[in-house]
């Protein structure tokens, strides 16, 4: 069996962060490096998933992560540390951005890791 992550990044979960270019581009135009989280062995092996929301903050001088919150936990306390400790290492050009929301979905689906596009 094949364990896919699913990580949802759209339009609708950044609806009250503003549009971060000057034409309304959604965050993810901007982000230089953003690595996914990982989907824990002992996790995917208990067949266990979960979905959540977290805020990156962003240092707009300098686009370096400065925080991440848990606006929404995964339900599994593993999960939402994955996810923090990627969301951490995440880049954003500089001067563009100072938050960003991002749904993440880990599902058992057989499919590869997609990323949808905000």
């Amino acid at each position: 069996m094949t364990v896919g992550l699913l990580i949802a990044i759209t339009a609708p979960a950044l609806a009250q962060v503003p549009p971060v270019g000057p034409h309304g581009e959604p965050a993810k135009a901007f982000a230089l490096y953003a690595p996914k989280p990982d989907y824990p062995e002992s996790i995917r092996k208990q067949h266990k998933g979960g979905a959540g929301v977290f805020e990156l903050h962003v240092d707009i001088e300098t686009g370096l992560i400065s925080s991440v919150s848990t606006r929404q936990s995964t339900g599994l306390s593993l999960l939402d540390r994955t996810c923090k400790a990627a969301f951490l290492r995440w880049r954003f050009k500089p001067h563009v951005v100072s938050r960003v929301r991002i749904p993440v979905s880990f599902t058992q689906t057989g499919t590869a890791q997609r990323v949808k596009d905000m």
